[in-house]
């Protein structure tokens, strides 16, 4: 539509459409608005801002949690070689 000429609205779209980012994405670069349903599990930013780097873990901080039950799973799983 952009490239026919057609004149620009608004996108109205429904969660099932907002759940996909990249589609959200092309149309911000088409520099069309939008309004878009989201579920509530989606995060969201003000434009301009972008998510926080997740913190970088070292050995001193110890196994994380997930990793640490898996370890006790497969020691508690673990049988002697005959």
């Amino acid at each position: 539509m952009c490239a026919a000429g057609l004149p620009r609205g608004v996108v109205l779209m429904d969660a099932g459409y907002g759940a996909n980012t990249a589609l959200r994405r092309d149309i911000t670069a088409l520099e069309l608005s939008y309004v878009v349903g989201i579920l509530s599990t989606t995060t969201v930013w003000a434009p301009g801002l972008e998510p926080l780097r997740p913190k970088a873990w070292s050995a001193a901080d110890g196994l994380p949690s997930s990793c640490a039950a898996m370890e006790s799973i497969s020691r508690s799983r673990s049988r002697p070689w005959p």
